[in-house]
This record gives structure tokens, sequence and C-alpha cells, in this order.
């Protein structure tokens, strides 16, 4: 939500993507693209489930998934073709 959202802020976090209220893919191209970036380098991911797929479209060749846990209760599979071009 987005008292979280402005804690983040606070920290230092320089974006934070409230998922109630935006798509993950959508909110991380625009940020990427503001930046002219192409992708991400390292997949920091504590929720598992669904955001890990989609931010998989993310990634960049070579890139890192760091699966730290499975807060939405569902392990994450990853596909072998998306290993394969990223």
């Amino acid at each position: 939500g987005p008292d979280k959202v402005q804690f983040l802020k606070r920290l230092g976090a320089d974006h934070v993507i409230d998922t109630n209220s935006e798509s993950i893919i959508e909110s991380a191209r625009r940020f990427l693209k503001g930046r002219r970036l192409k992708g991400i380098d390292v997949l920091y991911d504590p929720v598992g489930g669904k955001p890990l797929k989609e931010s998989l479209k993310l990634l960049n060749w070579g890139a890192k998934i760091l699966v730290i846990g499975f807060a939405s209760g569902e392990v994450p599979v990853i596909p072998a073709n998306i290993a394969l071009v990223k």
C-alpha cells in the first residue's frame, strides 16, 4: 500500500512498485526506460508465485535470480526456455 511505498522511498529505494495498484512489468519497464536501461541484472524475490513469473520478463542476458522465500505460498518454477534465452 501507499504507506509502505513511502516508507521504502524514505529508506532510499530508487523505485517501489505497489502491486495492489499497478502492474509489476509496466511499472518496472517505465522505470528502466527512464534510466535508459533494457532490463535488470539481479532479481531479488522473497515472494515467488505469479510476481516471480512476471518479473522474469525483465531479465537481461546473464541476469541472476536470487530466490529468498515463498511468501506467496507457491514455490516458483522457472521454465527452461526462460533460462535458455536469459
